[in-house]
């Protein structure tokens, strides 16, 4: 397999195209057939509620970080000139785990920090109860699953630098809004796994994975410019439009292009495409795919093109505040109660008001801002929603 990946990425760069490797699943989505706890003998990942993954570890666990450094290697013998994470590197949705890791070895690691024990059940209700002003215990609890998610990066960094060290290195993510519930600092995360003397690289999820409606492409659109926002300002964005289960049953080649428009003018010039299904070796499968990219490529160049001549975003101020569910108050007492919604993004285009990422503040937001902004607040210069 490795010499095939040789092969291809001599093939692409005589062609002059980029080769670059996407791993599917670091931690993994879901569970499986197979369990990966038991074959290999990791320590379990476990739920808010206590259940017990089959196939996704603890991060924690020193034998996964050993085999996942040595699949790293493996890989990247062929030099990829990119290497992407997928968004299966986050604390959320490892299906049957809602959110985690609430093992042991967690529960010890935030007794240390507030000064005492705690079981599962007590943590819940200490960081995501329903009192306000929020519990100081949350911003301990995030800034734990925080570090543990950096020190990681830097692991995965060292492995692949130490065989490819020309790899750009990045991370394919998911709703920044529910990333904040896992305390994720975006730009200490993105540099380190970049490394030094590299770019960051971010793959940010525009959703809508089948057909759409007007409201869910928005906020699509709108998650990869609030991730956009939240990066390194030298981060190179590739945005992900994502087709699975694919076929044109599943989205058809008019949608395909209204996204790929969008993003090419609103949020990057690149795009990262998947079109064709994981288990099928024709990557001919959908000639009428394949015609509508042909005959559209000179159009998406244009909007490419005239998007970065355009400038800035121009339009009411949705700011981004990436530690906001510090502040939130929880609806729930787990952590999907701390993550704070933003359905009105999406409809406000849909109204003939655009939307940019800056300073306007509405609900817990407004106690999350930076300190110079609210001098501006408390004058009226910046609207509140």
């Amino acid at each position: 397999y490795g010499q095939m990946l040789e092969k291809c990425g001599a093939a692409l760069r005589a062609a002059d195209i980029e080769f670059g490797l996407n791993l599917w699943q670091i931690l993994g989505h879901h569970d499986a057939g197979l369990s990966s706890i038991t074959h290999f003998g990791w320590r379990p990942m476990v739920g808010h509620d206590g259940a017990l993954s089959e196939r996704s570890p603890c991060p924690l666990d020193p034998q996964w970080q050993t085999h996942m450094a040595s699949i790293l290697k493996t890989y990247c013998r062929c030099q990829p000139d990119y290497f992407l994470l997928d968004d299966d590197f986050r604390w959320h949705n490892h299906t049957p785990i809602e959110w985690s890791c609430y093992c042991p070895q967690h529960l010890e690691g935030f007794g240390r920090r507030i000064g005492r024990t705690v079981a599962r059940d007590e943590l819940l209700n200490l960081v995501y109860g329903p009192g306000y002003p929020v519990s100081p215990a949350r911003a301990v609890w995030h800034d734990l699953l925080r570090e543990n998610f950096e020190n990681i990066a830097e692991t995965v960094e060292q492995a692949i630098h130490s065989i490819s060290p020309r790899t750009k290195i990045g991370l394919m993510s998911s709703a920044p809004q529910t990333h904040s519930a896992e305390g994720r600092r975006w730009r200490p995360l993105l540099a380190k796994l970049a490394g030094k003397n590299h770019k960051p690289l971010s793959r940010p999820c525009m959703g809508c994975y089948r057909e759409f409606t007007a409201r869910e492409l928005m906020e699509g659109i709108n998650l990869a410019l609030m991730t956009k926002e939240l990066a390194p300002p030298d981060t190179r964005v590739a945005p992900e439009l994502e087709c699975s289960p694919f076929t044109r049953f599943n989205k058809s080649c008019a949608h395909i292009r209204f996204q790929l428009a969008l993003s090419y003018f609103c949020v990057s010039p690149e795009c990262t495409v998947d079109l064709h299904s994981f288990i099928s070796p024709d990557l001919n499968e959908e000639p009428a795919m394949e015609a509508m990219l042909r005959v559209s490529r000179a159009y998406l160049d244009r909007l490419a093109e005239a998007g970065l001549r355009g400038g800035e975003l121009r339009g009411l101020n949705a700011p981004v505040v990436e530690h906001v569910s510090n502040f939130a108050r929880s609806r729930r007492p787990i952590p999907d109660g701390a993550v704070v919604k933003r359905p009105w993004e999406a409809c406000l285009p849909q109204l003939g008001i655009p939307v940019c990422h800056a300073e306007i503040l509405h609900g817990d937001g407004k106690i999350a801002c930076r300190e110079n902004l609210l001098p501006r607040v408390i004058s009226g210069d910046v609207p509140l929603a």
